[in-house]
This record gives C-alpha cells, structure tokens and sequence, in this order.
C-alpha cells in the first residue's frame, strides 16, 4: 500500500469518525412539524441539552446515550407537549435492550415506532402532562 492510499483511509476514518456517522441512537421526524427533544438519562440528574428536528430531519443521540436507558422522554411538536414516562417507553427500552442501533420514528400527534435490528414496535402514543411530573 502506498503513503498516499494510506493518508487517505486514515483521513476517511477520521473523517467519518468526526461526522457523527457511527451514532446508533437516532429519532426520525416523520411529522409535519417541527420537533424539540429532550430526555433523561439514568446515569444523570438532570434533562438532556435540548435536540431540534425539522419535518423529515433525523436527531443523532449521542452513542453512550441508549434508548434502553432513558426514563422520560419529552417531545414538543407545535403547541402540543408530549411526555413519555418509564412506563410509556417500556416497549421502548424492551426493543432497545439488547441492540444499541435504535429509531424511533416521530409520527406525529404523539405517536412513535420503534426499530432495531430486533424488530419494530407498533405505535405508541405520548401521554399529555399532567399534574404528576414524569420523574418522581
């Protein structure tokens, strides 16, 4: 192998290294509005940064960040505020288990699916809040 093919897979390495292209963890907006994420992490005490996501943009979760591991979600899509509790993201965190390549799907109006290479979910619907927050 020459220096020069050599320079450049390492460069091609780094380059899709530094992408964000290895990110397992994603949510795809499928809806026709625009997106705000946010989560909680059990190895944190607090909410994620917040992730923005127009129609048809895909959210990278950082790669230590699995699905299997999150206890709230929370996605604002338009006016309206959806908050996934434990109990809400448990089909969530079954699926995600045992693959750290997991999508979910936003479809609107407060439903999402899941994929992995496990297999997919059916639709799940995000609870409006309500006086109990999620984390308690």
């Amino acid at each position: 192998m020459t220096k020069r093919r050599a320079r450049l897979i390492f460069l091609a390495g780094a380059v899709f290294a530094l992408c964000g292209c290895d990110q397992l963890s994603k949510i795809e907006n499928e809806s026709a509005q625009a997106l705000v994420v946010r989560y909680w992490h059990k190895d944190y005490d607090r909410w994620s940064p917040t992730m923005k996501a127009g129609p048809s943009q895909t959210i990278h979760v950082p790669p230590s960040h699995h699905f299997r591991d999150m206890s709230c979600m929370e996605i604002v899509a338009g006016p309206q505020r959806f908050v996934y509790d434990n109990t809400a993201l448990k089909g969530v965190q079954t699926l995600c288990r045992k693959w750290d390549a997991c999508t979910i799907q936003y479809l609107g109006g407060g439903r999402m699916r899941v994929s992995s290479a496990g297999g997919a979910s059916p639709d799940q619907t995000g609870q409006l809040p309500s006086d109990k927050p999620c984390l308690t």
